[in-house]
């Protein structure tokens, strides 16, 4: 396989065989899953992806808090990205509003999830449920992964 890293991605030379490509993507989803990419919050703010606890959007604005106890307001944010979940799989939006980042969770409670940053975010029974079925596969994954 001819290619070379730029540090992103492979810009790869063609033909490829489903070996190279299967090897290729196993180096792409590492990155991507990666806890310490970089995010600019504002024009002035950037931070990891680790650094966050949790993100609240409502109408054009969200904002983001971090563990280090600062939060930063960004307006002009039209909707939540949902993205986030599926890019960044430690990343669970547990209502419209709330996108928390699994690696923040440091305990669960009957109606709530205490962050990393001593902040409480209350679900309803149900959303309660379905976080804890995925914390738990989330939990399971870095077992496994030590």
């Amino acid at each position: 396989m001819e290619t070379y890293e730029v540090n992103a991605a492979y810009f790869v030379q063609k033909p490829l065989t489903e070996s190279e490509f299967y090897h290729m993507m196993e180096i792409v989803l590492q990155k991507i899953s990666s806890k310490n990419w970089l995010v600019t919050i504002d024009s002035d703010v950037t931070c990891t992806l680790q650094d966050i606890c949790y993100i609240r959007h409502k109408g054009n604005t969200a904002v983001y808090y971090l563990k280090n106890q600062q939060h930063y307001i960004v307006t002009g944010h039209s909707e939540m990205n949902e993205d986030w979940g599926s890019i960044y799989p430690f990343f669970y939006q547990v209502s419209q509003e709330i996108l928390i980042n699994l690696y923040q969770v440091e305990n669960v409670d009957n109606n709530s999830v205490i962050l990393t940053n001593g902040h409480d975010v209350h679900l309803t029974k149900k959303g309660m449920k379905e976080f804890l079925a995925v914390y738990d596969q989330f939990c399971l994954r870095l077992m496994l992964e030590e």
